[in-house]
């Protein structure tokens, strides 16, 4: 079972205070406007580095699991307003960027791992269209069958008529 964090720990208490004098209540989020980490999450000092926001939703609603992540439902880093915050997983945290667009996953001749450029892809499907066998482009290019034939049946691209 998960440990949980609680603020029923002295330390909470002296911190509490500190913290929130480095918060902008605005009429929508309430913004951090001490230390930020490259990707604008407010950073504090609570005996260990911790994202502000985190400690916010500690502090407001008393308890947060080890294993948990906080999300903000604004979308906004530096936001440390607690109805703002909600408690969820690693996984609820990928599904909402997905859903937001705020995940950049490269595609087509971008991604890591791709096996050709787009003119390699043209003539490919150029050339089974002409009759070649897939197994002689594997050999040429020295990959799989099963990696031409995802070239060949447009499911390798995000540009799907390369």
């Amino acid at each position: 079972m998960p440990s949980a964090k609680s603020t029923k720990s002295p330390a909470f208490q002296f911190y509490a205070p500190k913290f929130w004098r480095n918060v902008n209540k605005t009429d929508t989020c309430w913004l951090w406007t001490a230390g930020k980490d490259k990707d604008g999450y407010g950073m504090f000092w609570a005996g260990r580095s911790v994202r502000a926001h985190r400690f916010s939703f500690l502090i407001s609603f008393g308890w947060l699991l080890d294993s948990g992540v906080v999300m903000h439902t604004c979308d906004t880093p530096a936001c440390v307003r607690p109805d703002h915050l909600v408690l969820g997983t690693h996984g609820d945290n990928v599904r909402d960027k997905i859903l937001k667009g705020r995940l950049k996953v490269p595609h087509g001749a971008e991604h890591w791992s791709r096996r050709f450029s787009e003119e390699q892809i043209k003539a490919i499907r150029d050339r089974w269209k002409s009759g070649e066998s897939q197994a002689s482009m594997a050999r040429q290019y020295g990959v799989g069958v099963a990696t031409i034939n995802r070239a060949v049946r447009q499911l390798c691209w995000e540009e799907r008529n390369v």
